[in-house]
C-alpha cells in the first residue's frame, strides 16, 4: 500500500474532486498527473479536497501524490532559538515524508524477478526510443513499420511474379501461334510442291 499516491483510474467525465488521503507539510508538495503529465490545474477546497479546474474527460487518469522537498530544509535551526513542538515536527517529517514517498517510487519501479530478468508486472512501458542495435528492445511503432514494409515488399514481389507469369503465359501463347504458322506454311509448301510435279508430268 501506497503512503502518498492515490490513483484514480478511466475515470466517467463527471468527477471534478477528489480526496487527498495522506497528510503533507504544504500544499505545494501536493502534485497532481493527468494522464501523465504534470498539471497544476486544480484548487484545494478543503486541506484533504482538491478540485480540478475543468472537468476530467471520461476514461482519463488521475495520479494524486505527495513530493515533499528534498533539496531545501523547511526547518533550520539557530544558536538560542527556541525549539517548540512544531519546528521539531516539521524537521522530523520532512525527512519521514521523504523515507515513505521513497518507499512509494521503490514499489513502482520495475524490478528484477527470482530468475534476474526485468518484470514489468505486467504494466505498459511508455516512452521508449527506438532501437539502434541488435538487442535494443522495439517499440510498437518500430515494429509495425517494420512489418508493414515486409508485406509491402511481399506485396510489390508477389504482384511482380504474377506479372512474369501472366508475360510466360503470353509467351507460351505466341510461341504455340507461331508454330501453328509454321506448320500451316510447311503444308502448303508441300501442297504447292505437289501441285508444280503434277504440272511438270
Amino acid at each position: 500500500m501506497a503512503f502518498a499516491r492515490i490513483v484514480h483510474t478511466d475515470l466517467d467525465g463527471s468527477t471534478d474532486e477528489f480526496d487527498v488521503t495522506f497528510p503533507y507539510i504544504s500544499q505545494t508538495h501536493v502534485k497532481v498527473e493527468l494522464n501523465g503529465t504534470l498539471t497544476t490545474d486544480f484548487t484545494f477546497i478543503s486541506s484533504s479536497r482538491i478540485q480540478m479546474d475543468s472537468m476530467p474527460a471520461s476514461g482519463d487518469d488521475i495520479l494524486i501524490y505527495r513530493a515533499t522537498s528534498p533539496s531545501t530544509r523547511l526547518v533550520d535551526y539557530q544558536s538560542g532559538s527556541i525549539l517548540s513542538e512544531e519546528i521539531l515536527d516539521t524537521d522530523s517529517l520532512q525527512a519521514f515524508y521523504l523515507a515513505q514517498e521513497a518507499n512509494d517510487v521503490s514499489t513502482y519501479v520495475i524490478n528484477k524477478d527470482s530468475s534476474n530478468n526485468w518484470d514489468a508486472t505486467n504494466s505498459k512501458i511508455v516512452n521508449v526510443a527506438n532501437p539502434t542495435n541488435a538487442q535494443d528492445a522495439a517499440t510498437k511503432a518500430y515494429t509495425d513499420t517494420q512489418v508493414a514494409g515486409v508485406s509491402s515488399d511481399a506485396s510489390a514481389a508477389a504482384a511482380s511474379a504474377s506479372a512474369a507469369a501472366t508475360s510466360a503465359t503470353n509467351s507460351a501463347a505466341s510461341a504455340a501461334t507461331a508454330s501453328s504458322s509454321a506448320s500451316t506454311a510447311t503444308t502448303k509448301a508441300s501442297e504447292a510442291s505437289a501441285s508444280a510435279a503434277a504440272a511438270a508430268a
